[in-house]
């Protein structure tokens, strides 16, 4: 048994509308629709840093050592509880 895909509701209707739509109708939808669509994220940060500073400033975080701190409780503090 074979399944139509254009037999479903809205398949056919989209098939449909692509099909007698004029060209220069669906081009023009598709410049609206084009200018609705926002700006990626990365592209609104107005003071990103330059890819040599990123790479400059994650090498240099990654050759800092971690410091341990130290606990701030002593030992008899937590035997007594």
């Amino acid at each position: 048994m074979q399944l139509d895909i254009y037999s479903s509701g809205y398949v056919a209707e989209i098939y449909d509308i692509l099909i007698t739509t004029p060209r220069e109708d669906l081009n023009i939808l598709k410049d609206e629709l084009t200018a609705q669509v926002p700006e990626p994220l990365h592209s609104l940060l107005k003071d990103k840093e330059s890819k040599a500073e990123a790479k400059e400033n994650y090498l240099s975080r990654k050759k800092r050592e971690t410091v341990i701190c130290p606990p701030t409780c002593s030992g008899t503090v937590h035997s007594q509880h």
